[in-house]
């Protein structure tokens, strides 16, 4: 079974427009969620746990959160640093950038683009 890396590496050759990084959303859910859901916070959580156990680097801002209140990145040590949504989806963008997942609640279902997304995950019912 070939990667979707090793096939995105592949495509570099013929588009030097294609990113081999790959990004994911995921859709949370929120305070005033009243379906069943994981609330965001909890979610940021979680995954930073997952990395960290996975070995990313601690200090480094893999997860970009979008809310209606907040906007920003964390490390996996738990500090966040306010971006607005122009500059989460560039860093989702750019191949250099840490930032390989963005959480979302009422933000990102539309008119996002990220054009390496290639992973869709939803938390809310």
């Amino acid at each position: 079974m070939v990667s979707r890396l090793f096939l995105v590496q592949n495509l570099q050759q013929y588009d030097e427009n294609v990113v081999p990084k790959l990004s994911s959303l995921i859709a949370c859910g929120g305070s005033n969620n009243k379906r069943l859901s994981i609330h965001l916070d909890d979610a940021v959580e979680w995954l930073s746990d997952i990395l960290a156990n996975s070995g990313y680097a601690e200090a480094c801002q893999w997860i970009a959160v979008m809310t209606d209140k907040q906007k920003g990145f964390y490390n996996l040590l738990g500090d966040f640093t306010s971006a607005n949504e122009d500059e989460i989806i560039n860093a989702l963008n750019d191949e250099e950038s840490d930032c390989q997942f963005v959480l979302v609640n009422n933000k990102g279902k539309a008119g996002i683009n990220v054009f390496n997304l290639t992973g869709i995950c939803s938390l809310r019912i």
